[in-house]
């Protein structure tokens, strides 16, 4: 090949005068390149890519073999490289560091199970990558290279998908960029970066693009998903496409959620999801106030909201009990009564809010708050929330049996905390009318003036909000009284 280029060389000076070597060597790489055409940088870059899918089965199965191949003489600065990789990969495997091994239905060409098998691979891999050299067309060739490279990166990507149990970004950046770093030094003498550089930006950009397309359904499973949501902020870090993300969850949210055909207690619960996962994502609540705003004047829209908050307040098995039952309310200045902090938050070290949260971004002005806090806050007054829960606790009280408050007790003493005392005084005006009315029945029972099996309430009807009662028969004996 060297004769060849020689021959080109001395003709091109013929023709044109004095060339530089560089100027000859360029336009021999293209020539050579070119002669083959597209089909031949197909060919090229199919070659390197089923290259690239055989090393990372080998760096990520036994990568102490690739120091037992004959690689060809790859100088002192190549080979300590390729060995600091394959130290790296052997550390990652035995030390917990994930990766496991490459799923072999993804790879086009398997290299054999055997050792002499995988050794003859990376022998005539490193020959043909010498061949490359030789020829002179690497420069030529990048597009091809890099494109095969963008392939192997997709396809790995691509295999994670609806994978969120387990994080898998850390293990898959170093397997592909190990991958990609071997054959950087079989390619380039010596060693070049480009290929794992590129491979390394390229799987950050596909991996966020996977995950923010599977954010909604994401938050849904949540927190079974808690490790893909690190992945992702991870990417999010790197790339810096905060609002990009929130743009893309924001537009999911109005299609799939807010329409009339959800049900207001499912909203909730994707918003309250949406308020934990966003959080883990961006602490700063500005991702979180881009997606909440919509879902906020949509729920606005809905005539049970509040009722549903209500029941999920005063429900043991709900979220929103947990926060109602958290304790003696912090309440945050400048901010409607009844919000609160949320402790898991407001322990963190301060840090500004960034550029993007504007005065306009109401949640974001209040990070810190605990998630029924930030239900409360759709409405510009607590008092709906009050007015609701009297109309609950009235219901309640109706309908239980032998006088029995003690779960009423204290879902008012937690309303306390969060609402404050003055806020609850028509429900203890309730509560004091049941115990009224229990002694008040026992006595008469005890007087032998009436059948105990009739019991009475007798209720201060000012202070009881109205309360839905079912028809019903009358027992005979008072059936017989009116």
């Amino acid at each position: 090949m060297e004769s060849l280029f020689g021959a080109f060389t001395s003709e091109a000076r013929a023709i044109g005068g004095e060339l530089h070597e560089p100027a000859c060597r360029m336009a021999w790489n293209a020539l050579v390149y070119e002669s083959f055409g597209d089909e031949g940088a197909g060919w090229l870059e199919a070659w390197i890519h089923l290259s690239l899918h055989c090393v990372l089965r080998i760096v990520a199965n036994s990568p102490e073999l690739i120091l037992r191949a004959d690689l060809g003489d790859l100088g002192s600065e190549g080979a300590a490289r390729i060995r600091s990789i394959c130290e790296a990969a052997e550390e990652r495997r035995h030390g917990g560091g994930g990766g496991g091994d490459v799923d072999e239905g993804s790879l086009y060409w398997q290299v054999g199970d055997s050792e002499a098998s995988t050794l003859r691979f990376l022998s005539e891999l490193a020959r043909g990558c010498r061949l490359l050299r030789d020829l002179s067309i690497l420069d030529t060739a990048h597009s091809a290279v890099r494109g095969a490279a963008t392939r192997m990166v997709c396809d790995n990507v691509g295999a994670q998908e609806s994978q969120w149990e387990e994080a898998a970004l850390l293990a898959l950046l170093q397997s592909v960029c190990h991958a990609a770093g071997i054959l950087d030094v079989l390619l380039a003498n010596p060693p070049a970066r480009s290929l794992a550089d590129h491979v390394e930006s390229h799987l950050y950009a596909q991996f966020s693009a996977l995950r923010v397309s599977e954010l909604f359904s994401i938050i849904v499973d949540y927190p079974d998903s808690r490790a893909a949501i690190d992945d992702l902020r991870t990417c999010v870090a790197k790339l810096g496409n905060m609002r990009q993300v929130a743009v893309s969850l924001r537009d999911s949210v109005q299609q799939r959620l807010l329409h009339p055909g959800a049900t207001t207690g499912d909203i909730l619960t994707q918003y309250i999801s949406a308020i934990r996962c966003l959080r883990l994502l961006d602490p700063s609540s500005t991702m979180l106030e881009v997606v909440a705003q919509p879902i906020r004047s949509y729920l606005r829209s809905r005539d049970n909201t509040v009722p549903c908050i209500v029941q999920d307040m005063v429900s043991a098995e709900s979220e929103l009990f947990e926060d109602l039952a958290s304790g003696p309310a912090v309440l945050l200045d400048s901010t409607p009564e009844g919000v609160v902090y949320d402790e898991e938050y407001s322990g963190r070290d301060w840090e500004p809010l960034p550029v993007e949260a504007k005065s306009t971004y109401r949640t974001a002005q209040r990070r810190d708050a605990d998630v029924l806090s930030l239900l409360v806050s759709i409405y510009d007054t607590r008092d709906v929330f009050v007015q609701e829960f009297e109309a609950h606790l009235a219901q309640s009280l109706l309908e239980c049996e032998g006088y029995d408050t003690t779960r009423e007790i204290k879902q008012v003493e937690m309303m306390k905390l969060r609402f404050g005392g003055p806020a609850m005084e028509r429900c203890e005006v309730m509560l004091k009318d049941m115990a009224d009315s229990k002694r008040i029945n026992q006595s008469v029972a005890e007087s032998g003036r009436c059948n105990p099996v009739h019991q009475a309430t007798v209720v201060s009807r000012q202070f009881w909000a109205p309360a839905t009662m079912e028809q019903y028969a009358l027992p005979p004996p008072m059936a017989a009284m009116r």
